[in-house]
């Protein structure tokens, strides 16, 4: 944001704000690379500039589940690009256009169930920071 709109060269400032709960995308099939040790999925993330997949394993979770995990496993994303490249026009096959559509639409489905969810989750949160702070609170949420 810009520090005066006035006054354009004393710069700006950066503000991060959460968005609306109603404008956050949950997918249940992104993050479609899993990791061959643990078999959890792996997150995006960018090195030097480069696109990379990522997991991230804490040594103390490693010796709790009685696995052998690196504590970072990194994969560079053109090592897999082509990979997935078939995968998607797998799915988007034109003999397949009915199968698609239809589990695109139950995987939409059960995103807005999932909002839903947590959507009471959030009132839980609420009701239980009104707790700590010793403001009155909902009957709704309890936090146990």
């Amino acid at each position: 944001m810009l520090i005066d709109v006035e006054d354009v060269a004393l710069g700006h400032t950066t503000k991060l704000r959460w968005n609306e709960t109603g404008k956050w995308l949950w997918s249940e099939k992104s993050g479609c690379v899993w990791c061959g040790l643990c078999s959890r999925r792996m997150q995006s993330h960018w090195v030097h500039g480069d696109p990379y997949c990522r997991r991230r394993f804490p040594a103390e979770y490693a010796l709790a589940n009685h696995v052998e995990h690196p504590l970072s496993v990194n994969v560079r994303e053109d090592a897999v690009i082509g990979h997935v490249d078939r995968w998607l026009a797998r799915e988007f096959a034109p003999h397949r256009l009915t199968e698609t559509i239809r589990d695109l639409a139950a995987a939409q489905r059960a995103e807005t169930t999932r909002a839903d969810d947590h959507g009471e989750t959030a009132r839980k949160i609420a009701d239980c920071d009104r707790k700590l702070v010793g403001a009155p609170v909902s009957s709704s949420g309890s936090c146990g």
